[in-house]
């Protein structure tokens, strides 16, 4: 995927969570952008075969 192709994500997190991501990643050598498509990428069969019931969408009207 490029990156004329993303989108930008806004969320609020636990900064030392932030901080772990960010020091793994660097370790690795990601991005903190890359570390987080990961772990959305690996988490999403998941979410789109209904196995987690902890997934609550809020939707602001």
């Amino acid at each position: 995927m490029t990156k004329d192709s993303k989108v930008r994500l806004t969320a609020f997190v636990d900064p030392m969570l932030v901080k772990r991501a960010k020091v793994r990643g660097a370790l690795e050598g990601f991005t903190i952008s890359e570390v987080v498509e990961h772990a959305l990428d690996a988490y999403a069969p998941k979410i789109e075969e209904g196995r987690d019931k902890n997934i609550h969408l809020v939707i602001p009207q």
